[in-house]
């Protein structure tokens, strides 16, 4: 039974402050319960080499041109890509 409390009373938080969940700086301080989602920065670069590069999407092409169409995309590896993050042209660039 308390448990059931307990949760009704953080589905009702969520519930009040569900612009976007953005609490007050007072009520994230002072919430009982606080959690963040996070993904592995790892496993997104990986997500989106395998999913944009190796098949070859619309944001590959993108990625290609801003590199001014210097790297090929059939011999383009993972640490490549990876360093290629770092140069000027993709800093800023919404690639995803």
């Amino acid at each position: 039974m308390i448990v059931l409390v307990v949760l009704d009373k953080v589905v009702g938080w969520v519930h009040q402050n569900n612009q976007t969940f953005k609490p007050t700086l007072k009520e994230a301080a002072t919430a009982h319960y606080k959690f963040v989602v996070l993904r592995c920065s790892l496993r997104r670069l990986a997500s989106v080499f395998l999913d944009k590069f190796v098949a070859k999407e619309p944001d590959a092409w993108q990625y290609r041109d801003l590199l001014k169409r210097e790297v090929n995309l059939d011999d383009l590896t993972f640490a490549q890509f990876v360093k290629s993050l770092a140069l000027p042209p993709m800093k800023g660039a919404n690639i995803h």
